[in-house]
């Protein structure tokens, strides 16, 4: 009887059927073990894939799969949870890295031991074979020891970054939506020790907003002696509101002010932001003035002298840690422009370099260096539409009184019972709408004709100034009959947002009916009730 996978018939010894030469070549073809279990160490399944079994590679694949999005939905969803999870990172992270080793390491076994292979389950390989196995854990070895060490370092410098919002148990408020303006309050803290006590000042307050709709950023800093109300306890100095209520009362007291919502706040201690710096080994930074300081304050409450020439240079962290601090030599809103340049250098220092993957290797340095209480599925995106921004399309402002020929926002008031900065509210609304517009409104672009009588033609100038300010479009002023009532006439149908947004500012409503034959998406006919723009964002 022949036997199809003999070499010869045993009785006649007559040659191989095609057929048995066939079945030799398809076991040579399969007959790699060690190969497969290789390409499932640089893929989990693709071992698999390669013997043949292609409903279990597709299992192996997509199991760990669907078991990440699940969780990440329910970490998004679920606040309380994430929460508490922050609480034991370190913990979680190295279980997640030991059980994606253990699956791995069970794929890997697998694929070497697939019955299309030559041999018998692990049994019967030959010796290259095995070779190949011991070099896959040996690679796999090296690996997950690499992605623990760099997932604990990151799940520690996690949970100490969103300290503020496992404190607060996921309750610090709602994940951004990436597509809605976020606004965060950036606090500088000066946190020094002496005499047995701890001091925490809060020298910088600046609002950083983000558009995503645009694609653009905002800064305004807020000078630390400006008179506001805290809720809760009358009227004092903005910086007073950290001392006594910390950063749920500053951020509620800056919100307050500026009359926009601020969802979230990032404390920045200064020694940290200094060690931040080095890690990314400087910033550069065109100084366009000199800044000399006889008596910058040091750690141990003792002072310095401070001599940084103007120009373009790279600043490591100490000298960028003075520039941005000093004020003897100017004032606070100098203080104020120097911070957010050196800010705006180090987005794009990050954003140059893999400065990120470096981080986790400072843990210890960074220690308390950010902490916010944003919640921590909206920091990924929100970093990296960060660094994605320009920094030519990021609105750097500070309040400050007027000078130089230009208006203030703020008035000084240096009486025996202190110095206060007044805030000049109408002026302070302005800057706070052109800062915070309405990104939607930006983003239909819709082309907005003012038509005034020529007996308030400075009256419509200065208004289109405002709205360019606030990112309308303006196609021309033009003049027009003398009317009662303001009128906003809307003529392209795709436009109303911008329509509706622009009678809500001017005190009016939105009309079909109207505007000639102009070739504008809205037009905009000043009354004589007309008295000025609506304040606020």
């Amino acid at each position: 009887m022949n036997l199809g996978g003999a070499e010869a018939c045993r009785r006649c010894g007559a040659p191989p059927t095609a057929e048995a030469a066939l079945d030799r070549r398809r076991t040579r073809i399969f007959d790699h073990a060690g190969l497969a279990a290789a390409l499932s160490v640089f893929l989990p399944g693709l071992g698999q894939l390669y013997a043949g079994r292609v409903r279990r590679a597709a299992t192996i694949i997509a199991a760990p799969l669907a078991i990440g999005f699940l969780l990440f939905a329910l970490l998004s969803l679920v606040s309380p949870l994430v929460a508490a999870l922050l609480r034991v990172a370190v913990g979680v992270a190295a279980t997640v890295v030991a059980l994606l080793a253990v699956y791995h390491g069970a794929v890997v076994l697998d694929a070497f031991a697939a019955p299309s292979t030559r041999g018998r389950l692990l049994a019967g390989k030959r010796p290259i074979e095995y070779a190949a196995l011991a070099g896959s854990f040996a690679v796999l070895a090296v690996l997950y020891v690499t992605l623990f060490r760099q997932a604990t370092a990151w799940a520690s410098l996690t949970a100490k970054v969103f300290e503020p919002f496992q404190q607060s148990g996921g309750s610090s408020g709602p994940a951004w939506s990436g597509t809605d303006r976020l606004n965060v309050l950036l606090l500088g803290v000066d946190t020094r020790q002496g005499s047995g006590t701890q001091t925490e000042n809060t020298d910088t307050i600046i609002v950083l907003t983000v558009d995503p709709l645009n694609h653009a950023a905002g800064m305004l800093s807020v000078p630390r002696d400006t008179l506001v109300s805290i809720p809760g306890h009358g009227q004092d100095k903005i910086n007073a509101a950290y001392a006594i209520g910390g950063a749920d009362l500053a951020r509620k007291t800056v919100s307050q002010f500026l009359g926009v919502p601020i969802q979230s706040y990032a404390l920045v201690d200064f020694i940290g932001f200094r060690r931040i710096i080095e890690a990314v080994d400087g910033v550069d930074i065109d100084a366009p003035l000199p800044v000399r300081d006889e008596d910058y304050p040091t750690e141990d409450f003792g002072v310095t002298r401070l001599d940084i020439r103007a120009g373009p240079q790279l600043m490591d962290g100490e000298v960028a840690l003075r520039y941005s601090r000093s004020r003897h030599d100017t004032n606070d809103f100098s203080r104020a422009d120097r911070q957010q340049r050196v800010i705006s250098a180090l987005k794009r220092r990050i954003s140059e370099r893999s400065t990120l993957l470096q981080l986790p290797t400072l843990v210890d340095e960074l220690s308390g260096a950010v902490r916010t209480d944003l919640d921590p599925s909206s920091a990924l995106p929100l970093v990296r539409l960060g660094l994605s921004i320009d920094n030519k399309d990021i609105d750097r402002q500070v309040l400050k009184p007027a000078s130089g020929g230009e208006e203030g926002q703020l008035r000084e008031d240096n009486s025996p019972n202190g110095y206060y900065l007044i805030p000049i509210r109408a002026a302070v609304d302005a800057l706070v709408a052109q800062v915070f517009y309405d990104p939607q409104v930006r983003a239909e672009s819709a082309m907005v004709e003012i038509r005034a009588p020529s007996a308030r033609s400075s009256t419509a100038d200065e208004l289109r100034g405002d709205l360019e300010r606030r990112h309308y479009s303006i196609a021309r002023v033009t003049a027009a009959q003398a009317q009662a009532r303001t009128t906003v006439i809307l003529r392209n149908p795709d436009k109303r947002y911008t329509a509706e947004q622009l009678a809500r500012a001017l005190g009016t409503t939105v009309s079909t009916q109207g505007g000639g034959d102009s070739d504008a998406d809205v037009v905009a006919i000043l009354g004589d009730d007309f008295r000025g723009v609506a304040t606020g964002p």
